[in-house]
């Protein structure tokens, strides 16, 4: 039988007094740990027992949608993070050295979904035909998108330029706003 910790009493296994005592002073998840421990076959006979029901099913799914399985989930995951600095360093650093095509895709990913979430599709249209490089120089560092006529509204194709952040802040520096469209051509084909 579950009861609440007492004020000032802690699991002695896990030291939490957040999930309720069930007895030799563990909480309910310790102590499934323990029965698991000492006697692995009996547990894996009561397990399948209580799996395999379909109103345990139900009621599981039902509740991992539920903040309280969100809840409890994040903060054993945080504790296991922080009890286990080394090992979860140690398991990322060899991750992405094992998988670097997974990374580069999700950086791409994310890079794409904030130039579609800010500019639109013809932006990231333009982003990816000029390669992810400044128009002008053709660095890959800092690139932005520049709205040709100084108009963020307005969100067509032809009106998208891609400039490295150097470029970006000297066309800025140089042409008024209100002159922008007339003096952009000029200045995208000088030479720096």
């Amino acid at each position: 039988m579950t009861r609440p910790f007492k004020d000032g009493e802690f699991c002695l296994d896990c030291g939490t007094n957040e999930r309720p005592h069930h007895a030799r002073g563990l909480c309910v998840n310790c102590y499934a740990r323990l029965a698991r421990r000492e006697n692995p076959e009996g547990y894996k006979k009561t397990q399948k027992k209580y799996t395999q029901t379909d109103k345990r099913k139900k009621w599981l799914v039902e509740y991992k949608k539920g903040n309280t399985y969100k809840t409890m989930i994040k903060k054993s995951s945080e504790k296991y993070r922080n009890n286990n600095k080394e090992l979860v360093l140690e398991r990322t650093r060899v991750w992405r050295l094992n998988n670097p095509d997974k990374i580069e895709a999700y950086k791409s990913t994310e890079k794409d979904l904030k130039i579609v979430n800010n500019y639109g599709e013809n932006a990231l249209r333009v982003m990816r035909e000029a390669k992810y490089k400044c128009q002008k120089c053709g660095s890959s560092k800092r690139v932005a998108i520049h709205h040709i006529d100084w108009n963020k509204e307005n969100g067509a194709y032809d009106n998208f330029a891609i400039l490295c952040g150097s470029c970006h802040s000297k066309l800025h520096g140089c042409i008024p706003s209100c002159q922008g469209h007339e003096m952009f051509e000029e200045w995208f084909n000088t030479v720096t």
